[in-house]
């Protein structure tokens, strides 16, 4: 296409054609690719056996200075040498380091400081809390013992009372029979302290608590409502004896008997729960249970398959069997004249289930009907079993 403008001639290349011929020709590119290929040849002549490394080594030594010649090289840091004091460029390190060392000290110093101040804080308030505790602490809490003599015989014995958060224990004991009564439903107030039972106050006693722990302390307790008649002392104590040292009758293991029972007409007969423990040591423990009290009573036994025999000044014995897991025990009653009874055996989890309901106030007596049926179904078992034996010998 070609136009006419001030009478000149000019042609106007086309757009498709002109991209067409920009393209490089295959010529073109080979030849530009042969030259460079030749070259990279030529550079590789001049020192064939110079790595890249080498060839690094030679971009950076165009770099290099000298190190004597000030004017080549500048520190980054120079502006800050007029502010560091006594700045000297030969101890300057020793210098930073004695100074960072010092102010390190000072940090330990205050340091140390703050805690012994803390330790002191602490002794002193332990000791201020153990003076207070050994010389004006009046609480009742704690072991306390009360000697006691019998008007009849003239003998002396001793009555431990143990005050917890919530429970009292009693523990009286002689060379024979060692009991421990444990009241856990209790309430404490100004210089009183009462043991309920079923939500009434069934005792309570006034107290005053004199003395320290250097000189002795003493608990003066009045039962409320009697007076002189109802006070006695008591006095301080750390420790209460055990059932260790009971005496009694020469044990000699006999695995039928040993484990736990439980009374099966206790509810209907006394009204409480009672348990029997017979342990491989020698030791057997009674536990009489209503809510939110537990009696202990312990004494030493024997049982050679027959006759359980304990002693208490002389020896005396019941009969016993076991049979069925039930164990029966047939004794004498002044009021009933002889009369059995009969204990089922527990196992230790059940056992100590019972015992934390009883103390928590929960456990609910069986009814007199439960009990009956209880026991017939029991009886029925029983004379099941002897028919069964009865028959199978006819049969042999």
């Amino acid at each position: 296409m070609t136009y006419s403008e001030n009478d000149e001639e000019k042609v106007v290349p086309d757009t498709e054609k002109s991209i067409e011929d920009d393209t490089p020709s295959e010529e073109w590119s080979e030849s530009f690719t042969t030259e460079a290929l030749e070259d990279t040849a030529k550079s590789s002549d001049i020192n064939p056996e110079k790595s890249d490394d080498s060839n690094k080594e030679d971009i950076l030594s165009e770099f290099s200075y000298d190190d004597d010649d000030d004017e080549k090289y500048t520190s980054q840091f120079g502006e800050l040498e007029d502010y560091v004091e006594g700045y000297d460029k030969n101890d300057f390190t020793e210098k930073t380091l004695a100074e960072t060392e010092a102010k390190n000290k000072k940090k330990m110093k205050a340091s140390t400081k703050v805690t012994i101040a803390i330790i002191t804080l602490i002794v002193l308030s332990a000791l201020a809390a153990s003076v207070y505790f050994v010389f004006f602490n009046n609480t009742i809490k704690g072991k306390w013992v009360v000697n006691q003599t019998d008007d009849n015989t003239g003998q002396t014995s001793s009555a431990y009372y143990n005050f917890g958060d919530n429970y009292l224990e009693v523990i009286s004991y002689d060379d024979y029979i060692y009991q421990k009564n444990t009241y856990t439903d209790v309430k404490y107030e100004d210089n009183t302290f009462s043991i309920i039972q079923d939500g009434q106050v069934i005792i309570k006693f006034l107290y005053d608590v004199r003395g320290n722990l250097i000189q002795g302390k003493t608990l003066t307790m009045t039962i409320d409502g009697y007076g002189d008649d109802g006070k006695f002392d008591m006095t301080n104590t750390w420790e209460i004896p055990g059932a260790e040292s009971l005496k009694g009758p020469e044990f000699k293991n006999n695995d039928s008997i040993l484990g736990i029972w439980k009374k099966d007409d206790s509810a209907v007969s006394y009204g409480y729960i009672e348990y029997v423990r017979f342990d491989d040591n020698g030791f057997m423990t009674q536990y009489s249970g209503y809510n939110s009290r537990i009696v202990e009573t312990i004494q030493k036994y024997n049982f050679d398959g027959k006759n359980i025999t304990m002693k208490y000044e002389n020896e005396y014995s019941v009969e016993a069997s076991v049979k069925n897991n039930k164990l029966s025990i047939n004794t004498e009653n002044a009021y009933v004249g002889k009369i059995t009874i009969n204990y089922n055996k527990l196992s230790e989890d059940d056992f100590n289930k019972d015992i934390a309901t009883l103390k928590a106030g929960e456990y609910e007596m069986p009814t007199e009907a439960e009990i009956s049926t209880e026991n017939e179904t029991s009886d029925s078992t029983e004379i099941t079993s002897e028919t069964e034996k009865v028959t199978e010998a006819a049969t042999k």
